[in-house]
């Protein structure tokens, strides 16, 4: 999905807050959300994303926090000219309440306000392939995904 919908207003949501992940608190906390949402051992995306500088420093990576529990996170990078979504996920006990579509707000208008940028892409999963027009993202390639057999 792609889009020339940069500057959005500022996002809100009455449950939340956003936090910038800049720590490796924060970005544990950031990885086992996506473990989570995505039923993946808490370790392996720990191992993927613990101690990044990049995810910590040029990665506009945010956690959607209800109170002090980070509930959703999503992230956008420069990339090729435009701002890439990558890296959302909502804890699947606090599913279908807006945090997602939050937080990936909150991380395209931190996002475009560093960089400029006005486009931004992604590619959306089946579940979050709905929340992503709302925000004004435009469909334009669908993309299989192919695995080894269990």
């Amino acid at each position: 999905m792609a889009g020339d919908l940069l500057p959005i207003p500022e996002p809100a949501h009455p449950d939340l807050t956003f936090a910038r992940v800049r720590a490796d608190e924060q970005l544990r906390a950031y990885a086992d959300l996506q473990s989570r949402a995505y039923g993946f051992p808490l370790e392996e995306g720990r191992d993927g994303l613990v101690g990044s500088a990049l995810w910590k420093n040029e990665v506009y990576a945010y956690l959607a926090m209800r109170g002090d529990e980070p509930v959703a996170c999503a992230a956008t990078v420069e990339a090729q000219g435009r701002l890439f979504v990558a890296f959302v996920a909502t804890d699947p006990r606090w599913q279908r309440k807006g945090y997602g579509e939050a937080v990936t707000r909150k991380a395209l208008y931190e996002g475009a306000r560093a960089t400029g940028l006005t486009r931004a892409t992604l590619h959306a999963t089946a579940a979050g392939a709905p929340v992503y027009p709302r925000i004004g993202f435009k469909p334009n390639t669908r993309i299989h995904f192919y695995s080894l057999k269990s």
